[in-house]
């Protein structure tokens, strides 16, 4: 039996009932483990991003997957990942410390000029989610970044201030990682 190998898995179609079924159905009757797992809805489409340990080769875990996503209409990637230090199935990152909340007329750039302040703070973004109001008449951004940062939150806020527009509102907040 071959060494276990740690693959990505990027799994993407039109959101119908049963996808992660199916899916983790042929991973588990194949003797896969799933590692981190993300899902989500984005707009009509269902995403997934998973690790999985599998005893097969990249071609072959390909070929055990293939017949269900293309059944279901899915778009499937498998990328193998280095895991010579052990490490990826284990998250040993600390977790993120700081959340930022963006709120504001819908406009294009919100990401990008948020994001490029957090990276001159050296903010390393763990998770990042984004949303529009349903609202035609006025359409509100939603954006949620999740990281870690060493710099003081009063640095970054006051950048914050000083560099998005006047119309964009903020939340930022120290996250509390300690477990007493």
């Amino acid at each position: 039996m071959n060494k276990k190998k740690w693959y990505i898995l990027n799994i993407i179609g039109t959101d119908k009932t049963g996808i992660v079924a199916a899916i983790t159905k042929i991973l588990t009757a194949n003797n896969c483990n799933l590692g981190q797992t993300n899902m989500a809805r984005l707009g009509g489409a269902f995403c997934i991003m998973m690790m999985v340990r599998s005893d097969y080769n990249q071609q072959d875990l390909t070929e055990k997957l293939e017949q269900t996503a293309d059944k279901l209409d899915l778009f499937l990637h498998i990328n193998e990942i280095d895991d010579s230090n052990g490490s990826n199935h284990k998250n040993k990152e600390k977790p993120a410390n700081i959340h930022l909340g963006v709120y504001g007329a819908d406009r294009s750039g919100i990401i990008a000029d948020t994001t490029f302040i957090l990276a001159q703070h050296n903010f390393n973004i763990t998770d990042l989610y984004s949303d529009l109001t349903k609202s035609a008449e006025n359409p509100l951004y939603i954006l949620n970044i999740y990281g870690r940062c060493s710099q003081k939150i009063e640095i970054i806020e006051q950048d914050l201030k000083k560099n998005l527009p006047k119309n964009i509102e903020f939340s930022l907040k120290n996250i509390e990682t300690e477990i007493y």
